[in-house]
């Protein structure tokens, strides 16, 4: 098969139903986690990010990173595949 059609063959559909799949469970977690941390009175969030060998250079550079309600907040999933997660941030 030719490099062109290869997302067109079952595997290459296969995977992107998987990528799709990731995406939209991590946007929907991290959705749900915000909004449960704001009914709980929670106004800072944090980035959160898996480091090891598969981590990219956004989210690395995300990583710990402090938001308060109502601030731009980025995107998550930054990426397909990503998986990094907001958690509560509160200060003692």
């Amino acid at each position: 098969m030719s490099e062109g059609n290869f997302w067109l063959s079952d595997e290459g559909i296969l995977i992107r139903l998987e990528d799709l799949a990731h995406s939209f469970t991590y946007k929907s977690y991290n959705g749900a986690i915000k909004g449960a941390f704001r009914e709980a009175g929670i106004t800072e969030f944090e980035w959160v990010t898996t480091i090891d060998d598969r981590t990219c250079n956004r989210c690395d550079s995300l990583s710990g990173r402090r938001y308060k309600s109502g601030q731009f907040m980025p995107r998550m999933p930054a990426h397909i595949g990503c998986r990094c997660f907001w958690d509560a941030y509160i200060e003692l």
